[in-house]
């Protein structure tokens, strides 16, 4: 869960720099996927301290999975719309 949402927000950033750096519109989601997994494993006891407390409970859980399936949607919508506009 963890490795999916931060694989976004990488996946963005590498993704608009790609576009404004090099003018291609391709969004590359698994080396953005490998990085976060990198980045969770090397980090592993960081990133626990600050997100334990969600895995605690069912409820917040639940939030953690419709926040990551809500942002990869708005990720993806706004890459759309990037991609339209720089076609323009």
């Amino acid at each position: 869960m963890l490795v999916c949402l931060l694989g976004v927000f990488i996946g963005l950033a590498h993704g608009v720099a790609q576009l404004v750096l090099r003018g291609e519109a391709e969004l590359p989601f698994g080396p953005s996927l490998c990085l976060a997994a990198f980045v969770v494993v090397v980090g592993w006891r960081f990133v626990w301290e600050r997100t334990a407390g969600f895995f605690e409970h069912p409820l917040d859980m639940a939030a953690v999975v419709v926040a990551v399936i809500s942002l990869t949607g708005l990720t993806l919508w706004g890459w759309h719309r990037l991609r339209r506009f720089s076609a323009s």
